[in-house]
């Protein structure tokens, strides 16, 4: 009777042990598994914001400010389940074509300007974390549009203080726009297209004031 009670026990010790070390081995993999699911790979084209945990930053003037986000670009980071979420923002270049029309000089000349603006999101850290406030959940098409509203308002601004002389090449222009905005830490100025940067004065248009005082001049004898 004891040497089968010893046997059932030394089963039942070794039942326990392979249970035992079988909900380890699950365990194990369990993790593996949360582990490589959360393991956020950043390809150097992207920067990835890491939201829902509060981050503690000092800038250069070691001054400490609180956002609700990380930055990460390139390489990789861990995403911890259930506390945080993760988008991503392109850093690749962005073209932008634009039409300016009737944009008036400093001599009142209504000008029409076409040009194509290449711009991309800074890389700094200070730039991200602007970028992240400004465009996180946009799409792309959706960051072209804000992007273009605000090269179109510099533009026309600059516009204003120069003749149709001066304008015969809006290329300057369009570059000193999209300084500007780099200047805010906006964007990040690539390149305006040369070839496709054109000036030309519209052609003036006819009110209804100006047929009405045609009308009335009395014809030549």
């Amino acid at each position: 009777m004891s040497s089968v009670m010893n046997l059932i026990q030394a089963s039942l010790g070794a039942f326990i042990v392979a249970m035992a070390l079988m909900l380890l081995l699950v365990v194990i993999f369990a993790a593996m598994a949360l582990y490589a699911r959360n393991y956020i790979k950043v390809p150097p084209s992207e920067v990835a914001i890491f939201y829902g945990r509060k981050h503690t930053l000092v800038d250069e003037k070691g001054v400490k400010s609180t956002v609700g986000f990380r930055v990460v670009r390139g390489g990789a980071a861990l995403l911890i389940p259930i506390v945080e979420k993760v988008a991503y923002l392109s850093l690749n270049i962005i073209s932008i074509p634009l039409k300016i029309q009737r944009a008036y000089t400093k001599e009142g000349v209504p000008v029409t300007v076409e040009a194509v603006a290449n711009v991309k999101i800074a890389g700094d850290d200070v730039s991200l974390r602007a970028a992240a406030e400004r465009f996180l959940g946009m799409t792309t098409e959706q960051i072209k549009s804000v992007i273009f509203q605000t090269l179109e308002g510099h533009l026309r601004a600059i516009l204003g203080t120069l003749t149709v002389e001066e304008m015969e090449s809006a290329q300057a222009e369009v570059v000193q726009a999209a300084r500007d905005l780099e200047a805010e830490g906006l964007i990040s100025f690539a390149t305006a297209a040369r070839a496709d940067t054109s000036a030309s004065v519209d052609e003036p248009v006819a009110t209804t004031a100006d047929a009405s005082a045609a009308d009335e001049e009395p014809a030549a004898p």
